[in-house]
């Protein structure tokens, strides 16, 4: 009879999670109806249940349009709001609640409309400078990011995946907010930036000394130079070479006997690190690192972060040298390689951050209606980890997690029998988890280990066995 009745709560746990996560699938964009089921598990007394669902973490007072009857109360340890109520049930009566709060898991349309807008501005105010070309590419990132979003929020998906999908779209749209701040950063470096120019030295000498000569000079440019760099050519024409993608210099030239001449190419200065691209490194790095401090990532966010700074301040010193041209060109080459490399650095602590929102959406987003801690239990409580539903429910939980649960008159008892190892456990296991290859490697050690110490075991039996036959005595 005993287990008719655990099986039976067990049974009525298992209806009230799913008619939960159902009554989560169907909502609107405008508001949000949060559902969960209060279940009377007495087939032979009606009985008050107490009730007290706890909310999705990002939920406030403010965004709750009603709360179905219930009372709004805060969890000092949950650190979240929850309703609470009593509910009279006949025996055996299932009845569902609703609470209805707004759609607070999207990203408002005016704020993407005026990002995009404000992205479009910004990159007409560049047009005709040096540039223009890195603001058209961040812009086209800024409104591919944000179509993404219009996207993904035009589409009705379940209420679990629509909270995975707002912290995505959350990051999405703080790096392209991000982005307008390198746009800004651009448009101030074109006006108050200093240019600075090289000139190029070229010599040309007739080695003959005796007779006039007339050669023909070209030169090309380093790669980096484009035809638009060229601040002053001289008298020489300028050219650009499809084969080699590279711009070139040439002109005809009329040597008198053994003479030499000299000609200058004035050049902008290509070989520098503009200063808002180490600004917006070193701030794109603060921001985050903001957002990562007192996080389970903020040590290797660190470490991460200090390399970061490290290459930066490098870059803006090695600037400082005054070094022959060809010094020049292979410094800079080398700290463009440093600067993709501290890029990519930011982006790795743009996924430990999306790994946080991720931890985050996925708690806000799976929240069953059942939880672990102040389970109700008709008059009592059942301790655990949980909020609860109804009478009975708080048992079949604690029964399923390793408890026993004494009831003396219309009080509640539970004795932890397995508390002990679950912190073990949890403490073995805390910010690592296998993968699945080696989870099988596990599975089939143990196995492998089972089955040698079984053999280990027949065969000992089966010599015992013979042993016994030989000293069995003739009758």
């Amino acid at each position: 009879m005993r287990e008719n009745k655990k099986t039976g709560r067990a049974i009525l746990l298992l209806i009230a999670t799913l008619c939960f996560m159902a009554g989560l699938s169907g909502v609107s964009y405008s508001a949000v109806k949060l559902k969960f089921i209060v279940v009377n598990p007495s087939s032979t007394q009606r009985d008050q249940i107490p009730i007290k669902y706890i909310l999705p973490q990002e939920i406030e007072p403010a965004d709750i349009i009603d709360a179905g009857g219930l009372t709004v109360r805060y969890d000092v340890d949950e650190k979240k709001y929850f309703v609470s109520g009593t509910v009279e049930l006949e025996p055996s009566e299932t009845r569902v609640f609703e609470v209805e709060v707004k759609d607070i898991w999207k990203i408002p349309e005016e704020d993407i409309t005026a990002l995009r807008e404000q992205a479009e501005e910004q990159v007409k105010v560049l047009e005709g400078t040096d540039s223009y070309k890195v603001a058209s590419s961040l812009k086209d990132g800024i409104i591919e990011r944000l179509d993404s979003i219009t996207s993904s929020q035009d589409q009705n998906n379940p209420i679990q995946e629509r909270v995975k999908d707002f912290y995505l779209n959350k990051k999405s749209f703080e790096i392209a907010k991000h982005d307008i701040y390198s746009l800004e950063g651009l448009i101030k470096d074109a006006g108050k930036e200093e240019e600075k120019t090289i000139t190029i030295t070229l010599e040309t000498e007739n080695p003959s000394k005796t007779e006039k000569r007339t050669t023909s000079l070209k030169y090309y440019l380093p790669p980096e130079v484009n035809k638009k760099d060229i601040v002053d050519s001289g008298d020489f024409d300028v050219a650009y070479d499809l084969g080699k993608s590279q711009a070139y210099v040439e002109k005809s030239i009329e040597l008198e006997a053994g003479q030499s001449l000299v000609h200058h190419i004035t050049v902008k200065d290509v070989w520098r690190v503009k200063n808002f691209e180490l600004d917006s490194l070193n701030s794109e790095m603060d921001k985050m690192m903001d957002k990562l401090a007192g996080t389970p990532y903020e040590k290797i966010a660190t470490f991460i972060s200090g390399d970061i700074s490290k290459v930066v301040n490098e870059i803006r010193e090695s600037q400082k040298l005054d070094l022959p041209l060809k010094e020049r060109i292979a410094l800079y080459r080398e700290n463009i390689k440093k600067l993709e490399a501290s890029k990519s650095n930011i982006q790795r602590l743009n996924e430990l951050l999306l790994k946080l929102e991720l931890q985050k959406g996925g708690e806000a987003g799976e929240r069953k209606e059942i939880h672990e801690k102040d389970i109700t239990f008709g008059g009592g409580k059942a301790e655990g980890k949980g909020g609860g539903i109804g009478k009975g429910l708080g048992t079949a939980l604690g029964q399923a997690r390793g408890q026993t649960v004494e009831q003396r008159g219309g009080g509640i008892k539970a004795i932890r029998g397995l508390k002990g190892i679950i912190l073990v456990s949890e403490s073995i296991f805390k910010g690592w988890k296998p993968d699945i290859a080696t989870t099988w490697k596990i599975i089939f050690s143990v196995m492998g280990f089972l089955a040698v110490l079984s053999s280990l075991f027949y065969g000992v039996w089966l010599v015992q066995s013979k042993k016994k036959e030989q000293t069995k005595p003739i009758k």
